[in-house]
């Protein structure tokens, strides 16, 4: 019996294949990315401004809230702050789709998505930033 390489080989190698693959399309997934935003603007824009203020607080409460108990380690505070502030829309989606939610609930998620994630672009702009001028100074 030949002898193979141990799993967590196996997954890196794997996984530095992938990373490669997504490196040389990254142009490609932006484009699609760009296409999804336009065609959803307007779920986002119907949302109103009373949705949309509720959702980029939460975000920043979310954020505010993993920042400070993300403990010592800058990546680790950032990390712990952008995790606790996305979510998980996609499973939102789905858990609404399954249980046949109206649409004005689909696009809440949706406007909860999209709001969310312009809303955490500038806090992980500041701790790119920060880590940079850490860096730096040291």
């Amino acid at each position: 019996m030949p002898h193979q390489p141990p799993v967590v080989i196996q997954f890196v190698i794997g996984a530095a294949q992938f990373a490669g693959t997504l490196a040389e399309h990254a142009h490609d997934i932006l484009h699609l990315l760009a296409l999804a935003l336009i065609d959803i603007w307007h779920v986002v824009i119907d949302a109103g401004p009373r949705v949309a203020a509720a959702i980029v607080v939460a975000t920043l409460l979310a954020l505010l809230v993993g920042h400070v108990l993300g403990g010592p380690d800058p990546a680790t505070r950032t990390a712990t702050a952008i995790s606790s502030a996305v979510r998980n829309p996609g499973l939102a989606l789905l858990v609404a789709t399954v249980n046949a939610a109206s649409s004005e609930i689909i696009a809440t998620v949706l406007a909860y998505f999209v709001i969310g994630a312009l809303t955490v672009i500038p806090y992980g702009v500041w701790r790119r930033r920060v880590d940079a001028h850490a860096a730096g100074g040291r």
